[in-house]
Protein backbone atom coordinates (compact mmCIF):
# COMPACT_ATOMS: atom_id res chain seq x y z
CA UNK A 1 0.00 0.00 0.00
CA UNK A 2 1.44 3.65 -0.84
CA UNK A 3 0.03 4.97 1.95
CA UNK A 4 2.17 8.17 2.74
CA UNK A 5 3.84 9.01 5.72
CA UNK A 6 0.97 11.66 7.90
CA UNK A 7 3.06 12.26 11.61
CA UNK A 8 6.25 11.32 13.07
CA UNK A 9 7.33 12.06 16.29
CA UNK A 10 10.85 11.16 18.51
CA UNK A 11 11.31 9.17 21.37
CA UNK A 12 14.47 10.43 22.81
CA UNK A 13 14.60 7.92 25.57
CA UNK A 14 14.75 5.27 23.19
CA UNK A 15 16.05 6.85 20.08
CA UNK A 16 13.25 5.19 18.08
CA UNK A 17 11.03 7.16 15.82
CA UNK A 18 7.27 6.70 15.43
CA UNK A 19 5.54 7.16 12.13
CA UNK A 20 1.82 7.52 11.40
CA UNK A 21 1.02 6.67 7.85
CA UNK A 22 -2.67 7.82 5.65
CA UNK A 23 -3.22 4.33 5.69
CA UNK A 24 -3.88 3.84 9.06
CA UNK A 25 -0.70 1.93 10.75
CA UNK A 26 1.73 3.37 13.09
CA UNK A 27 5.05 1.81 13.07
CA UNK A 28 7.92 1.85 15.47
CA UNK A 29 11.61 2.57 13.40
CA UNK A 30 14.78 2.14 15.66
CA UNK A 31 16.38 4.99 14.17
CA UNK A 32 20.07 3.39 14.25
CA UNK A 33 19.69 0.94 12.04
CA UNK A 34 16.95 2.03 10.03
CA UNK A 35 14.81 -0.53 10.56
CA UNK A 36 11.01 -1.07 11.08
CA UNK A 37 11.18 -2.44 14.96
CA UNK A 38 7.34 -3.21 14.41
CA UNK A 39 3.85 -1.99 13.38
CA UNK A 40 1.99 -0.65 16.42
CA UNK A 41 -0.89 -0.73 15.06
CA UNK A 42 -2.43 -1.31 11.61
CA UNK A 43 -6.31 -0.02 11.64
CA UNK A 44 -8.78 -0.86 8.38
CA UNK A 45 -7.91 1.42 5.41
CA UNK A 46 -9.10 1.50 1.07
CA UNK A 47 -7.17 3.80 -0.78
CA UNK A 48 -8.26 7.31 -1.19
CA UNK A 49 -11.48 6.79 0.41
CA UNK A 50 -12.56 7.11 3.76
CA UNK A 51 -12.09 3.96 6.16
CA UNK A 52 -15.02 2.14 7.41
CA UNK A 53 -15.61 -0.26 10.13
CA UNK A 54 -17.91 -2.58 9.03
CA UNK A 55 -18.12 -5.16 11.93
CA UNK A 56 -16.64 -6.15 15.33
CA UNK A 57 -17.72 -9.80 16.57
CA UNK A 58 -16.23 -10.35 20.51
CA UNK A 59 -15.10 -14.23 21.14
CA UNK A 60 -17.70 -16.09 23.41
CA UNK A 61 -14.88 -16.91 26.09
CA UNK A 62 -11.66 -15.82 25.21
CA UNK A 63 -9.89 -11.85 25.53
CA UNK A 64 -10.27 -11.48 21.73
CA UNK A 65 -12.13 -9.98 18.62
CA UNK A 66 -12.66 -9.52 15.41
CA UNK A 67 -13.08 -6.76 12.94
CA UNK A 68 -13.92 -5.92 9.39
CA UNK A 69 -14.09 -2.94 7.08
CA UNK A 70 -14.23 -0.97 4.09
CA UNK A 71 -10.57 -2.63 2.95
CA UNK A 72 -12.08 -5.98 2.73
CA UNK A 73 -9.48 -7.51 5.61
CA UNK A 74 -10.28 -9.05 8.47
CA UNK A 75 -8.78 -8.91 11.45
CA UNK A 76 -8.24 -10.75 14.48
CA UNK A 77 -7.27 -8.96 18.38
CA UNK A 78 -6.20 -9.47 21.40
CA UNK A 79 -7.21 -6.59 23.93
CA UNK A 80 -3.99 -5.03 23.16
CA UNK A 81 -2.44 -5.97 19.55
CA UNK A 82 -3.27 -7.49 16.23
CA UNK A 83 -2.71 -11.44 16.33
CA UNK A 84 -4.07 -11.72 12.29
CA UNK A 85 -4.83 -10.00 9.56
CA UNK A 86 -6.62 -11.72 6.24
Amino acid sequence: MNAGIRSLDFNEQTKNLLVGTRGAEIIEVDTNKGTVIKTLINGHFEGTKQAELWGCACHPTEQIFASCGADSMIRVWSENKMLKAS
